[in-house]
């Protein structure tokens, strides 16, 4: 699985690249299969949002799906990298689990409409 981090208006240290790393590989492990690429924005967004605010904005890139997108605003950048790990595990299992369900929904639907 690729992760790419970048930093917007924020200076991305190799330990803060590190962790990202480690923190998406633990959430996204099981998942692995169906993942071509995550995406790691970390920003700082001070200003209208509060004094030291940052934004942590991850995308992972589905096979043959559409993104999943999640973001977490904090004053700890490292907060809101664990933070958006922990949303994004749970999105990505639940997007996978709806597609998964529509698919044999449909399968048992075809069945039904052969046996009549």
């Amino acid at each position: 699985m690729k992760i790419e981090v970048v930093g917007v208006h924020l200076d991305v240290t190799s330990s803060l690249t590190e962790y990202a790393n480690h923190r998406i590989g633990l959430s996204l492990d099981r998942f692995e299969d169906r993942i071509t690429g995550v995406t790691v924005r970390l920003e700082d967004i001070s200003g209208p949002h509060g004094p030291g605010t940052k934004r942590c904005h991850m995308e992972v890139h589905l096979m043959h799906r559409e993104s999943v997108i999640v973001e977490q605003n904090h004053t700890d950048i490292y907060t809101a990298v664990d933070k958006a790990a922990n949303r994004l595990k749970r999105t990505v299992r639940r997007h996978i689990n709806r597609v998964r369900d529509a698919r044999r929904s449909h399968q048992r639907d075809a069945l039904r409409t052969a046996w009549a």
